[in-house]
């Protein structure tokens, strides 16, 4: 290419850039940190930092408010299908490849503190309650986090992610 050429191509890359300004980085895909910083959220994000199983966690949350008069209805039927239908009879009719990522030191259990005495050690038995589940559902692969509880995900972040894409990863290839 003789210099002249070389000027001239300089030229319309640089005025297709000021035309265009955009299409230079259009390719590019957008860059978030760890907390999905610099996403757009459609409402504000608040910030919520707590201690739960002896850890200090951190969590990011939208508080979004009702739109007209508040009744609460959302909640009530969250609680009503947590209590009154179980999914547990479901889990056999999963026909797709189920990752399973569960912390067996959580303890967590709905209905725990109203169950009897006798009853309440048994409840929030993760150990046994990942394996149950890994058996009841068809295509399930089991990944446990034995010194983790209820959120791996926040107690953890590398550890959880590593897993996570370890068992993606390990689906694939089963897809292939």
């Amino acid at each position: 290419m003789t210099p002249a050429t070389t000027f001239r191509c300089a030229r319309l890359v640089a005025a297709a850039a000021l035309i265009f300004p955009g299409s230079a980085h259009a390719a590019e895909e957008p860059v978030y940190g760890p907390e999905l910083e610099e996403f757009t959220y459609p409402a504000p994000v608040r910030q919520f930092n707590f201690s739960s199983q002896g850890a200090k966690l951190h969590m990011a949350y939208m508080d979004i408010a009702p739109q007209g008069k508040a009744n609460g209805r959302t909640v009530v039927l969250l609680y009503d299908m947590i209590h009154t239908q179980p999914v547990v009879y479901e889990f056999p009719l999963l026909t797709m490849p189920t990752l399973l990522l569960i912390g067996l030191k959580d303890t967590a259990a709905i209905g725990k503190d109203a169950a009897p005495e006798a009853l309440r050690p048994k409840l929030g038995n993760y150990p046994e309650l990942a394996a149950k589940t890994a058996r009841a559902i068809p295509k399930a692969t089991l990944l446990s986090f034995p010194e983790m509880g209820h959120a791996p995900q926040m107690q953890d972040p590398a550890a959880f992610h590593a897993a996570l894409l370890k068992g993606l990863g390990a689906a694939a290839q089963k897809k292939q």
